[in-house]
C-alpha cells in the first residue's frame, strides 16, 4: 500500500510539473505572453526541482515521510487553485516557477528513495525503479489527459482536475501512509526485526551541503549527475 501510494504520488506531481507545457497556446493567445517567457518559468520550475531534491531528503528524515507528502501536496493545490486568478506574468513565474517547483521538488526521485529506506530491506533495488518510473509514467498518463481536457474545456477546467486529483491523493495519503513500519508494529520487508528508526539529528541545510560534498569525490556520483543533466537540459531545451 506504502509503495502504491507513493507510485501514484509521484506520478501526480511529474504530471502536474509538466503542465505549464500544455498552456503554452491558450497563455499566448490569452495574456500575450511570448514562448520564451513561458519557457522560462518552466526553466525555473524545473530548477529548483532538482534543487530541493537534497534539502527534501533531510526535511522527510527530520519531519516524516508523510507529513513532508501531505506538505507538498497542499502547496501544490493551492498554487493550481490561485492559477486561474493570475493576470501578469510574475504570477505565473510565482506560482509555477517557485511554489510549483518547490512542491514537485519535495516529491521528486528522494521520496522513492526515503521509502524503500524505511520500509524495505530486500528488494529496495526494485522499489527505487518502480517508484523512479512513476516520473515518466505520469507524463506518459496524467499529462496527455489534461491536454485533452485543455483542448475541450479550456486551460481552467484542466487545472481543477488536477486539484481535485491532489484532493483524493492527499486523503489516502493521510488515511494510509505510515512514516516507517515501526509505526504500525511491523518490521520492514526482508527482516523479523521490529527496530525503532534513529531520529535525524542533523541540520536540514548543513547535512544535505555536507553529504554533497563528500559525494563530488565520488566517480559514480558525476555519472549520474551527468545522465540526469543531460535529461533535464533537453526539456529545458
Amino acid at each position: 500500500m506504502v509503495v502504491f501510494l507513493t507510485f501514484v504520488t509521484l506520478l501526480v506531481s511529474a504530471g502536474i510539473r509538466s503542465m505549464p507545457s500544455i498552456f503554452m497556446l491558450p497563455f499566448e493567445k490569452e495574456f500575450g505572453w511570448n514562448r520564451g517567457s513561458i519557457s522560462g518559468v518552466i526553466s525555473m520550475g524545473i530548477l529548483l526541482y532538482g534543487l530541493t531534491g537534497p534539502f527534501a531528503a533531510a526535511l522527510l528524515a527530520k519531519f516524516g515521510i508523510r507529513r513532508g507528502m501531505l506538505v507538498s501536496l497542499a502547496v501544490l493545490a493551492v498554487g493550481l487553485l490561485l492559477t486561474p486568478q493570475m493576470k501578469s506574468l510574475w504570477q505565473f513565474e510565482l506560482l509555477w516557477g517557485l511554489v510549483a517547483g518547490l512542491g514537485t521538488g519535495m516529491m521528486a526521485n528522494v521520496l522513492g528513495v526515503a521509502v524503500s529506506n524505511q520500509w524495505f530491506v530486500k528488494r529496495r533495488g526494485l522499489v527505487v525503479g518502480l517508484l523512479t518510473a512513476s516520473a515518466a509514467t505520469g507524463q506518459l498518463l496524467f499529462l496527455p489527459l489534461l491536454a485533452k481536457i485543455t483542448v475541450e474545456a479550456g486551460w481552467r477546467t484542466s487545472i481543477y482536475t488536477a486539484v481535485a486529483v491532489i484532493v483524493v491523493v492527499f486523503v489516502l495519503v493521510a488515511i494510509w501512509i505510515r512514516n516507517n513500519p515501526y509505526e504500525v508494529g511491523a518490521s520492514p520487508y526482508g527482516t523479523v526485526e521490529l527496530v525503532k528508526p534513529e531520529t535525524f539529528k542533523g541540520s536540514v541545510f548543513l547535512t544535505p551541503i555536507r553529504t554533497l560534498r563528500a559525494a563530488l569525490k565520488n566517480k559514480t556520483f558525476w555519472l549520474l549527475a551527468g545522465t540526469f543533466f543531460s535529461v533535464v537540459f533537453r526539456q529545458m531545451v
